[in-house]
């Protein structure tokens, strides 16, 4: 439905082609980002290109609506339930058969189907934000498997449509001229808490409003500006509105083409794409060459079905990637799904938003009937889903079994928050007995991530002087920036200086090898640069490589149930994500002669052709060897350790001699 909104003081609320075609360039790049073409590789900056778009439009409106004094809050949350809730609650209802669907085949674990149902409740109460972000913990299930992730942005606009309003409603009290300051400032307030936030809190930086507020109030101040001073054409000529709007244009561009994950976000980063945002709508109209770009009719249409897009992309995403194993779907696969989105979407808006949107057809009584009603049956699923534990009940014994691996606890193993840090802590936080014994020589230190935590109970067993230097998300190699990962590089940084005062006799380099390597393709260099330093601060120090883990997708107990397989049954199962493992360790192999340190090969010892271990014995009892998709139960972390320190034994003592 076409928006009005004001040019000057003064002007009517005319309709602007431009920002519907804005919606579309903010939109296009966020579906494609979750598809995973790389072009798009910042295309989340759509989101924050929303938020300037919906407070520069929310707060035209209000200001025009108090200055006719015809504003009420009843009014204004009319609108938002019309605009919002039809459309969500349409999603939410056809997305619930599938997911019920997918539980019964396993795609989606009683334990998953349960932090679906939350989310329901989440999402119905516009708190998905706050949810997700306390569900941010680094062993939780991997973000593009959750159907209703992307409704965090809703949660903090609305969240934000619940104080704005009573906030213009004071300062109007105060005098109009005292709006667009006291906007700006809120803005420079919520901006430099999002700064500090990205290097100090990520996650709560990213989901929650007041380190997002800034990016609404970017477009609520250069609405209460455009409305409150009347604007001479003659010092702003079409010459002028073209260039800073084709500026605009090039700052969103650039933000969805060269910004990645692997950014602080929301920071002085996201000022690129909100202020580009903020010079399209501030000087393109429809006679400049942006607006009419952006005024284009494939542009308009696909900014008009942009909401209705927003909400399918990511239940689709979600859904089709359990079924597969996560990040297999191919380009041709994804490019259908995105397009499917805006197929679903355009159903949603002809039948469902624009429908909605006639107060002929639902008066607002009808409306606020519809919400409560729609409310209540989802926060009623939703609860009965979470009290039941996902339907749990209709489980085997056998696969309860095997389930309970889900809720493995592995914090006391691994030393989690004392020697295994968690993403939001600093290496002042390693606990004192992370170094081992204070009065006794340090035998062997174990660097690296939580695989490598994982190894640790094992070596600790059989090995009296253990060091553990562990970090989630964090490999053991220097000079290295790790997304959502503030603390990694002054960790390792930390812990080389550890190593340069511990001279341990053995160092243990461990990690999830196959994703960082991924994510960077200098990572192998930079770990040859870490064993370089290792060795000129303790050159007597003997220094193993150890490869990577077994690895289950989506994790192994969700994985065996899918097979049908029993902790009672074979002790080895077909690992589908065994050739990227070893293709890893190839490489792996390469850094360890390049740099004449030894190599533990894991997979050697653990799996034959395409199979793997998945059952360890531990005091005569069967374990699963692996809780999630690839971290080690106590069974397995002895099992290994005893295998690895075999290894350690027959390496050749001259492959580390310092003088060769």
């Amino acid at each position: 439905m076409p928006v009005q909104l004001p040019l000057r003081k003064g002007a009517q609320l005319n309709y602007r082609a431009e920002i519907d075609g804005l919606r579309a360039i903010a939109v296009l790049p966020v579906i494609f980002f979750h598809a995973g073409f790389k072009p798009f590789s910042g295309g989340f900056v759509g989101v924050d290109i929303f938020y300037v778009i919906s407070g520069y439009l929310i707060t035209s409106i209000l200001i025009s609506e108090h200055r006719t004094g015809s504003f009420s809050l009843a009014s204004f949350y009319e609108r938002r339930a019309r605009r919002i809730l039809p459309a969500l609650f349409f999603v939410i209802f056809v997305s619930i058969p599938f997911a019920w669907i997918w539980r019964t085949r396993f795609w989606m674990a009683p334990s998953d189907f349960k932090e679906f149902a939350q989310s329901l409740v989440a999402v119905s109460t516009f708190s998905s934000n706050i949810f997700f972000y306390l569900k941010t913990g680094y062993f939780d299930t991997a973000s593009e498997l959750k159907p209703f992730l992307h409704t965090w942005s809703l949660a903090v606009e609305e969240q934000y449509y619940v104080i704005f309003p009573v906030l213009l409603l004071l300062v109007w009290r105060l005098g109009e001229r005292w709006l667009t300051p006291i906007l700006a400032a809120i803005a420079i307030v919520s901006l430099a808490l999002a700064q500090w936030g990205s290097q100090n809190a990520p996650d709560a930086n990213f989901y929650l409003l007041p380190s997002r507020a800034w990016e609404l109030m970017i477009g609520a101040t250069i609405a209460s500006y455009q409305m409150s001073n009347t604007v001479d054409e003659t010092i702003r000529p079409n010459i002028f509105r073209n260039l800073l709007g084709i500026v605009g244009l090039l700052l969103i561009m650039a933000s969805v083409l060269f910004f990645d994950r692997t950014m602080p976000f929301p920071s002085l980063y996201a000022l690129a794409p909100t202020v580009g945002a903020a010079l399209i709508i501030s000087f393109s109209n429809s006679e400049t060459i942006v607006g009419k770009i952006l005024g284009s009719r494939a542009l308009v249409g696909i900014g008009l079905l942009s909401y209705s897009a927003y909400l399918w992309h990511q239940p689709l995403f979600a859904f089709a990637k359990r079924i597969f194993d996560t990040g297999s779907l191919s380009e041709t696969a994804l490019a259908g799904l995105s397009g499917a989105s805006f197929a679903l979407a355009y159903f949603s808006w002809k039948f469902v938003e624009v429908p909605f949107r006639n107060k002929n057809n639902f008066p607002r009584k009808e409306i606020f009937m519809f919400a409560a009603t729609a409310s209540v049956a989802t926060i009623a699923f939703g609860l009965f889903g979470h009290f039941s534990k996902g339907f749990a009940s209709a489980m085997t014994a056998q696969q309860k079994a095997i389930l309970d691996y889900v809720d493995y606890n592995h914090a006391d193993l691994y030393k989690e928050k004392s020697c295994l840090l968690l993403p939001t802590q600093s290496y002042s936080e390693f606990a004192s007995d992370c170094r081992g014994s204070p009065n006794e020589q340090i035998h062997l230190l174990i660097w690296g991530d939580s695989h490598a935590a994982a190894l640790s109970p094992g070596f600790r067993f059989f090995v009296p002087a253990v060091a553990q230097y562990t970090a989630m998300g964090c490999p053991p190699v220097i000079e290295t920036e790790i997304a959502d990962r503030p603390h990694c590089r002054a960790i390792n940084d930390f812990v080389l200086g550890e190593v340069s005062r511990i001279k341990p006799d053995e160092i243990i380099l461990n990690a999830r090898w196959n994703f960082y390597q991924s994510q960077s393709i200098n990572f192998m260099t930079e770990l040859s640069k870490t064993i370089g330093e290792i060795k000129r601060l303790s050159p007597l120090s003997k220094i193993y490589l150890v490869g990577g883990l077994p690895q289950w997708s989506p994790s192994l107990p969700v994985y065996m149930l899918r097979e049908s397989k029993s902790l009672d049954g074979e002790s080895c199962l077909n690992a589908p994500l065994l050739p990227d493992l070893r293709a890893t360790d190839e490489q792996i192999y390469d850094v360890a002669a390049t740099n004449r340190v030894s190599v533990l090969s894991i997979l050697d010892k653990r799996c034959h052709l395409a199979q793997c271990r998945i059952i360890d014995k531990l005091d005569g009892k069967k374990f699963l060897s692996t809780w999630d998709y690839a971290h080690l139960t106590e069974a397995a972390s002895r099992s290994l350790a005893a295998i690895l320190l075999k290894q350690m034994s027959e390496a050749s003592n001259s492959v580390d001699d310092p003088c060769r």
